[in-house]
């Protein structure tokens, strides 16, 4: 049988972090060809070689049977349970670095050594004291109120949270004398 005599199975996935839902960020879905022995399932988590030549993550959206595959790439392999937890480990990791950091500039007891630079993806942590514009006050009352909010949905103690919304109003309230 010819190029176009048997039926390949292809797969159109999207490119999300292994810690993203596949609905975060609508998008457009790319075709790659599914030649890994455990069949594909939508909602899979697979890695393709991206564009810039390295091992990206994507989820499966839709699997299809076509004749055709001309210009494909191949999917490289799955993704691993083990990278999925390792990935949410390291998200929670970074949340809580974090939230130390936090707590140093807002003054409370840390204990052990603290980073100086916030890590992954998270914004810097704004002064607890201080003068400023109405509009850098606005921006660290933000980023304090950023951290309230988070540090309510993840359950922190209940004086870090107090302390990240007494920061927050803080600098509102400076925001707003300006």
């Amino acid at each position: 049988m010819g190029l176009f005599g048997k039926k390949h199975t292809v797969v159109d996935v999207v490119f999300r972090d292994l810690t993203a839902s596949p609905a975060d960020s609508p998008g457009g879905t790319y075709r790659y060809v599914w030649t890994l022995k455990q069949p594909p399932s939508i909602g899979c988590r697979a890695r393709v070689i991206d564009i810039e030549r390295k091992l990206a993550p994507v989820v499966v959206m839709h699997v299809d049977q076509v004749k055709d595959v001309r210009g494909l790439k191949p999917v490289a392999r799955i993704v691993t349970q083990g990278e999925v937890d390792a990935a949410f480990k390291k998200l929670d990791d970074d949340l809580l670095a974090w939230f130390r950091m936090a707590r140093k500039a807002a003054g409370l007891p840390v204990r052990g050594r603290v980073a100086t630079k916030p890590p992954g993806d998270y914004p810097p942590i704004p002064p607890a004291d201080g003068d400023a514009s109405p509009k850098k006050a606005d921006t660290y009352g933000r980023g304090w109120f950023r951290l309230w909010k988070r540090a309510e949905e993840r359950g922190m103690p209940a004086d870090e949270v107090e302390a990240y919304r007494r920061l927050a109003f803080r600098w509102f309230a400076v925001r707003d004398a300006g």
